[in-house]
């Protein structure tokens, strides 16, 4: 069942991937007049695929939901076929967009987020954290460039109405090296209390900056899209 379901999600990647190309070939032509655009193509969220039981869902905190495809394309300023590996994260596009448009100078202090130019273009740089909590839930994702935290310190159930009475219960902690466990199969919380509470500060430290940076205004237009709830920190 697993494999039919993973090529049936492979063929409708494949069918998205002809019509991306239908719409960008021509965005990518020497002979347009500014040139070749910049284009990038990334998603929201992955989706499960049977890890752990579980199939599409998308409201989880694992590694086959969090992980997602970032290709960015630009003829003559992006090297053809070069690969980042450190981690990086979503929020890091908007002001690498902005960087190769010659614009991000003006506004480079009102981001969080860094330009991906100097991986993209192979120099060193310091390493990134992220920090994700599902809407409406403690429930909280902390990571570095080798380890993942899964923070559930309420001991909260994910609750899927959708499928009927199913609900996941993530342990308090689980703590992964997901460059040698992509598949999140070995929780080394109990070995590693320390590395815990190192992620744990990020955590701690996000909040605060959210609260810092984030207007009542902000937080209402974000409910209001569906990404913070009432009770949300």
């Amino acid at each position: 069942l697993r494999d039919k379901n993973v090529r049936l999600y492979d063929a409708a990647i494949r069918a998205l991937d002809d019509e991306i190309a239908r719409v960008t070939t021509p965005l990518l032509r020497a002979d347009r007049p500014n040139g070749p655009a910049i284009v990038a193509l990334t998603a929201d969220h992955g989706s499960a695929q049977g890890e752990g039981g579980m199939w599409f869902m998308h409201a989880l905190p694992y590694r086959s939901v969090l992980r997602v495809p970032m290709v960015l394309v630009a003829p003559g300023r992006v090297p053809a076929g070069g690969r980042v590996d450190p981690l990086v994260r979503v929020m890091d596009l908007a002001p690498t967009l902005l960087d190769y448009a010659g614009l991000l100078a003006p506004v480079e202090d009102h981001f969080t987020a860094r330009t991906l130019r100097g991986l993209i273009e192979g120099r060193a740089e310091e390493t990134r954290t992220n920090v994700v909590q599902l809407v409406g839930k403690e429930l909280v994702v902390a990571e570095t460039n080798t380890h993942k935290l899964i923070a559930n310190p309420r001991a909260l159930s994910i609750e899927f109405p959708e499928a009927g009475a199913l609900s996941v219960q993530p342990p308090r902690a689980s703590l992964f090296a997901w460059r040698d466990d992509p598949e999140e199969a070995t929780n080394l919380a109990a070995e590693n209390p320390l590395l815990v509470g190192e992620l744990w500060r990020l955590v701690v430290d996000a909040r605060a900056t959210l609260e810092r940076n984030v207007t009542p205004e902000t937080r209402r237009l974000l409910m209001q899209a569906g990404y913070a709830a009432p009770d949300s920190h």
